[in-house]
């Protein structure tokens, strides 16, 4: 990314607009993430990734109580769901990268 400097060019507004730094691979952006090892590329088919969502505890919520010993109200919120992928074959990594 360091040699394409000079010449960058934001094709995708949006994602130029919201501060990440990326570069365009066959007209999608490639992101940075500082949580994947440096030696790893990894391709995301948006297509076919879901989120579901239980439908009883899609951010349920509990109501206030408050603690004995403090001056404070505390609430639960409750989550449950997972992401999907219904062809896996379409999703990628690559490993073993240099610079």
């Amino acid at each position: 990314m360091n040699l394409l400097q000079p010449q960058q060019r934001f094709t995708d507004e949006k994602t130029a607009d919201a501060g990440f730094q990326n570069v365009m691979f066959q007209g999608l952006p490639v992101i940075v993430d500082s949580h994947c090892p440096s030696d790893h590329l990894f391709f995301l088919n948006e297509n076919y990734l879901t989120l579901w969502y239980h439908p009883r505890d899609n951010f349920r919520f509990e109501p206030f109580v408050r603690p004995t010993d403090q001056a404070v109200a505390c609430a639960k919120v409750f989550w449950a769901g997972q992401m999907t992928c219904s062809n896996c074959r379409m999703q990628s990594k690559l490993n073993a990268l240099t610079a």
